[in-house]
């Protein structure tokens, strides 16, 4: 149990990380990419890391990131209505 809330872990670091750099407004620093990049090697690192699941993380992390820069229609849109249709399917767990 305790190895997967370490996956947990390091997937929300991983995911922060990410929004960070992709709303990063002005000059991006280093210090957010090095961030980044750490958690990703973390997570990499991992010996339960399903590629699958490092997708969806990506995936859920650009979905944030669009909320975040209000790059969506409106709050009566759903989360993913401003993603292209290839992000939205594979959020659902279909690839087109």
């Amino acid at each position: 149990m305790a190895e997967q809330n370490d996956l947990a872990r390091l997937y929300r670091e991983f995911e922060e990380a990410f929004v960070d750099v992709l709303t990063a407004k002005g000059e991006l620093l280093l210090s957010r990419r090095t961030k980044l990049y750490q958690a990703r090697t973390r997570l990499r690192a991992h010996k339960d890391l399903k590629q699958r699941e490092y997708e969806a993380a990506v995936l859920r992390a650009e979905a944030r990131a669009w909320e975040s820069l209000s790059l969506a229609e409106g709050p009566w849109v759903s989360r993913t209505a401003g993603l292209p249709r290839r992000t939205r399917s594979r959020l659902r767990g279909k690839t087109v």
